[in-house]
């Protein structure tokens, strides 16, 4: 059987991604090694002449996780025009994944061996995303600033009704940029950045990022 094989990271996570004839193998890893533990399942795959089955001390040496998905099963491929994730979605009782590349054009270079096998065009067609997915990046991080705005605010106003908010400033060096902005400085900066990322969301549903999709 001919295999194309992948090894993508993102952060403590690892993923070793086989491509067969008619069956995408996705195998995760975490922690410690991860990256390495999925190299090493993927030379596995050669050693072993591409056997589609891993024998249990395998699965136990390397704490692997796989998902076999049937091509059959494949409904869709997508990479954002500019985006360096790769999605793939699969009809009941499949998942969906979105796997973090190293690049665009590594996350091109497995959409298209996947198309290939199925047989789907190579160019496949392009679309606008939704609203809700060009929304989710600025509302993330929304999120984010209103949190850690909130742990500054307290911070430097002394009167955090808890202590995991002090602790939290703390642990992430931000007491210092607390007390020097003080409390309206602390509202003021976080204002500031929840109006930029308003008017990033604007921009995003106006002009709304393009996605590049293969399905049969």
């Amino acid at each position: 059987m001919e295999l194309e094989t992948w090894v993508l990271e993102d952060g403590a996570l690892a993923f070793a991604l086989v491509l067969g004839e008619e069956t995408l193998y996705l195998t995760s890893f975490h922690g410690l090694g991860a990256s390495k533990r999925a190299a090493a399942v993927t030379q596995a795959w050669f050693d072993r002449c591409g056997d589609e089955e891993f024998p249990p001390e395998y699965v136990k040496k390397y704490a692997m996780q796989e998902v076999a998905m049937p091509l059959a099963d494949i409904t869709r491929i997508t990479v954002a025009e500019d985006g360096d994730h790769v999605g793939i979605d699969g009809r009941p009782p499949s998942d969906s994944y979105l796997l973090k590349c190293a690049g665009h054009l590594e996350a091109t270079e497995i959409a298209h061996a996947i198309a290939l096998k199925m047989g789907i065009d190579l160019e496949g067609r392009t679309e606008e995303i939704s609203a809700r997915d060009a929304l989710v990046p600025p509302a993330i991080s929304g999120a984010i600033t209103l949190l850690l705005g909130t742990a500054l605010y307290f911070s430097a106003t002394g009167e955090s009704p808890t202590s995991g908010f002090r602790r939290r400033a703390k642990a992430e060096g931000l007491a210092s940029l607390a007390e020097g902005l003080g409390p309206s400085g602390v509202v003021l900066l976080t204002g500031l950045i929840l109006v930029g990322l308003g008017v990033w969301a604007y921009h995003r549903l106006e002009d709304r990022p393009l996605i590049r999709i293969w399905s049969p």
